[in-house]
């Protein structure tokens, strides 16, 4: 699977307009028959501060993604960002789940649990 991931800082005053344009490319991107995943979050505590994630199968159907007019776009609402924005590819080759945590926790035979920390005493 291939991550497309883009961190960017509206301007002052320009937040909903960002939010709307960022939701029409995440529309039209789940749209698209090769899409996995296509999410917008605001930072916690800061919510001028965007990151939108798209989820591909291929890095063909990615590159097939950044040659449309739709990425025209996104690249279009990067230009408007307060600050530089951070754009990363990722490449995931695998993905876990809680029975990942589980058996790491109980050190894969189900005897061993955890160790605990010690307690600082006052």
């Amino acid at each position: 699977m291939i991550e497309l991931v883009l961190e960017i800082a509206a301007r002052a005053g320009s937040l909903p307009s960002t939010v709307q344009a960022l939701g029409m490319v995440r529309f039209r991107a789940k749209m698209e028959h090769a899409c996995l995943d296509c999410r917008l979050y605001a930072e916690v505590g800061n919510p001028k501060l965007l990151h939108y994630m798209e989820q591909w199968p291929t890095l063909q159907e990615l590159e097939s993604q950044v040659r449309s007019q739709r990425f025209g776009m996104l690249l279009s609402i990067m230009e408007t960002a307060a600050s530089p924005p951070k754009l990363e590819i990722r490449t995931i080759s695998e993905q876990r789940d809680l029975e990942f945590v589980s058996a790491v926790r109980l050190n894969l035979d189900g005897t061993a649990p955890v160790k605990e920390e010690p307690q600082l005493q006052p």
